[in-house]
């Protein structure tokens, strides 16, 4: 993540992520490994509920967190190991849209 980006989240929770580390926490619990992109989605969303105002501040951070995302879900596909492009192209969409969908609910709520 760069500095400019890692600015925007300083004082908040963490902005690290382990994608390996948590599809093998999830494989050895014997979940399912779309459960890691869950975690990762969680702590992502954390993140921008701590940066953000409102839904138009967290929707601009998921696409500066673009990057990020993309990062994650090649690291993800890596460990799945038989990952098409296409897939991982869905799941990056995926990804964000749950993302933005889960954020517009969290500010909705409050």
């Amino acid at each position: 993540m760069p500095e400019e980006l890692a600015e925007k989240f300083k004082g908040g929770p963490i902005t690290t992520f382990d994608m390996a580390e948590a599809y093998v926490e999830v494989t050895r619990q014997a979940l399912r490994p779309k459960e890691a992109i869950k975690r990762s989605m969680d702590q992502h969303m954390a993140m921008i509920q701590h940066a953000s105002e409102d839904y138009w501040d967290a929707a601009e951070l998921v696409d500066l967190l673009a990057d990020d995302i993309k990062f994650r879900v090649k690291q993800y596909a890596k460990c799945i190991a038989k990952a098409t492009t296409n897939y991982k192209n869905w799941l990056e969409e995926e990804y964000t849209r749950n993302l933005k969908t889960a954020l517009r609910h969290a500010f909705n709520d409050n």
